[in-house]
Formats: C-alpha cells, sequence, structure tokens
C-alpha cells in the first residue's frame, strides 16, 4: 500500500538582520531546510504565508495549511462547493485583505481566514470564468499575478488571460489579447505571467510572448 503523507523538507531562506563587519562585505543569507510532516506524496508548486504567519503549500494532490505544528491537507469533494476546485494545485498569492487566492485545474478558489472557519472548517469561495459570452465554473487556471493597484490577473491553459472582477465576482477574459494572436491561433493557452515596474502585465504561451 502506498503511503499517502511522508515528511518533507523545505529550503527557506532567511536573511540576516545583523549589519555586517564591513559595510563592503554583504551579510550571508541563511539556509535552512525545514522538514514538514504529514504533506502529500505529490510535487510542490506554489507557497503563500498568510497574515497569520501560517505556511500555505500548493501541491498536485491538494492544498496544504501549515501552522508551525501542524498540517491541514484540503482536497476536491466532490458535490461540496465550498471545497478547493481541483487537487492540482498551481498557484497562490495573498491579497490585500489577507486572503489566500489557489489557482487549480478546475478552477480558482478565494480562503477568508477572517471568517469563522475554525468551527466550521474552511469556506474556499470558488469564483467562475467568463469567457466567450459562457460562464464556466471548471477551467484550467495556471499562474494568479496581483498588479500595483490591487488587480487579480490569472493565465488560463485554454482561456488565454483573465482579470477578476470584484462587482461580478467573476474572473472576464481579456479578449485585447485575441486580437494580438497570429492568424490562424484560436487560443493563447498562456502559461504564466508578471507584472513590470510600469505596470505592465507581461503573459508567455508555449510559442509565444505578449
Amino acid at each position: 500500500m502506498i503511503p499517502t503523507t511522508q515528511a518533507c523538507a523545505f529550503a527557506l531562506v532567511f536573511f540576516t538582520a545583523a549589519a555586517s563587519v564591513s559595510a563592503q562585505v554583504p551579510s550571508v543569507p541563511e539556509v535552512i531546510h525545514l522538514e514538514i510532516k504529514g504533506l502529500p506524496v505529490a510535487g510542490i508548486r506554489a507557497l503563500a504565508k498568510d497574515n497569520d504567519g501560517a505556511l500555505w503549500i500548493g501541491t498536485e494532490n491538494g492544498l496544504c495549511r501549515y501552522d508551525g505544528l501542524n498540517v491541514d491537507v484540503y482536497r476536491n469533494i466532490p458535490g461540496d462547493s465550498t471545497s478547493i476546485p481541483g487537487n492540482y494545485v498551481q498557484d497562490l498569492v495573498l491579497d490585500g485583505a489577507g486572503r489566500v487566492w489557489a489557482s487549480c485545474f478546475g478552477g480558482v478558489c478565494v480562503f477568508d481566514p477572517h471568517l469563522d472557519w475554525r468551527t466550521r472548517g474552511p469556506v474556499f469561495e470558488r469564483k467562475p470564468l467568463f469567457s466567450r459570452n459562457e460562464r464556466f465554473p471548471i477551467y484550467e487556471a495556471t499562474d494568479l499575478h496581483i498588479d500595483h493597484e490591487g488587480g487579480i490577473w490569472l493565465s488560463c491553459v485554454a482561456n488565454g488571460l483573465a482579470k477578476y472582477d470584484a462587482t461580478t465576482g467573476l474572473f472576464r477574459e481579456v479578449l485585447e489579447l485575441h486580437e494580438a494572436l497570429p492568424h490562424g491561433a484560436n487560443s493563447a493557452n498562456v502559461l504564466g505571467m508578471t507584472c513590470d515596474a510600469a505596470g505592465m502585465v507581461w503573459v508567455v504561451s508555449r510559442m509565444s510572448l505578449y
């Protein structure tokens, strides 16, 4: 029988706060290997630390929360709309309100730590995608990114690029991206993104940069 959990080691880099002896000699960062028991036996895709100090770990077999002592593993539960939309977690970000956003092969969800979740259990609010005049509750979500103004961007394997609309609670497809596609291409197949110092959003597909 294959075990479902094991001890996993993380290499976390902590930069020393003390000033160096010589101004010309930079401080050497300290690398600590942290062993966390109870994680799924699966690849780790993303990390995020919330405002309470808990470490969120996105794996290929569930979303984990580590509080320094215990590991809680959250997985998709068929028929339960408050569970995460997919077990293959691709990315994690923390917004300005301290909420944890997770993108999965299955969609995007957000967890609000300010709610009373310790007694009733965590609620992962799912965020559908509006694309090509249709509303998709399930989709392949890859990267998440928060821009300088707090806007939340999402890259999708099949639907290209989307931005979160807080008024409707939907990720809306960025139609301008399709206007820039090469002739004959139907989808950008966006796999990742970043935002530069000027506020411009850069996205990359398997073959192109936009």
